[in-house]
């Protein structure tokens, strides 16, 4: 019984030793192969012409430069024939930049050599995976060609182009209905006695159909001594005075950005915002 337990065991160990050394998916020769390439910078052995050339350098951390002749090696199999200390040099877009040029080689070559499988890409991909610090620019690399396409959307959208005008004209209409129906309300609270008791009743909490620049005019109005304004003139005109001055900014900018939706230019409006900020992701 001891020794089935000990021959379990020695079995487990040895599973569990296999587990953690990379397996070379499908021919190892084929990954072997790969590796000779991307340290090449070819996508056939018998290639004249390197896609990436040896010499190439990226920029690293502090200043200098690293060549992508000391950024591989074929010595480096387990992670992805990348030399993992001179990687740790770079800066974060020279990462990128290498890893990019590396996706290069790599598809070029399986493009070109039958034994080069997805699987041999596979394996390489779980090798890279272990070098330090690739993972997220491995991700970067990988998107760094997906970029919105404008033209293809346009053409899905055009079908779209009148309803979603007939929308937005709906819209804006029940914003300006809104805003008068907002502003007239507002006005007899501040204005008419008896429809600021019928709204406000026996609270004196903001009524919930009064808007809140309102109530803090009529709040504003309330404290002053004997309803009179500092300027001595009645409580009513001091409250609507107030009123429009909280009010004012936010009705100028809603007015604004409406005439630039009716008038179409809303868009190029916002291109124009847009461009402001366009030196920060170069």
């Amino acid at each position: 019984m001891k020794r089935i337990r000990r021959f379990a065991t020695i079995i487990s160990f040895a599973i569990l030793i296999c587990l953690s050394v990379p397996v070379y998916a499908g021919s190892s020769d084929a990954y072997t192969k790969l590796g000779t390439l991307i340290v090449a910078g070819k996508e056939t052995e018998t290639s004249g012409v390197a896609i990436i050339d040896t010499t190439k350098t990226y920029t690293a951390t502090g200043g200098g430069v690293v060549r992508y002749s000391d950024l591989v090696s074929t010595s480096c199999a387990s992670t992805g024939y990348i030399v993992e200390g001179n990687f740790e040099l770079l800066t974060s877009s020279s990462k990128e930049a290498l890893l990019t040029d590396l996706l290069t080689v790599v598809d070029s070559a399986k493009s070109a050599n039958t034994d080069i499988t997805s699987d041999t890409l596979s394996t390489w991909n779980q090798c890279l995976q272990s070098c330090n610090g690739v993972d997220v620019h491995f991700l970067a690399a990988l998107m760094s060609g997906t970029k919105p396409d404008f033209v293809s959307a346009y053409k899905m959208y055009q079908p779209f182009q009148s309803p979603v005008g007939t929308i937005l004209g709906v819209v804006t209409l029940l914003m300006f209905s809104a805003i008068t129906v907002s502003t007239v309300i507002d006005l007899c609270y501040l204005g008419v006695p008896m429809f600021n008791t019928f709204v406000s009743g026996d609270s004196k909490e903001k009524p919930g159909c009064v808007s809140v620049e309102a109530y803090r005019a009529y709040l504003e109005q309330a404290g002053s001594a004997g309803g009179q304004g500092a300027n001595g003139k009645s409580g009513f005109k001091n409250a609507v005075g107030i009123y429009f001055k909280h009010r004012v900014v936010m009705l100028a900018l809603l007015f604004i950005s409406i005439l630039y939706l009716v008038s179409g230019q809303i868009w190029s409006l916002f291109a124009d915002i847009a461009s402001l900020f366009g030196g920060l992701v170069g």
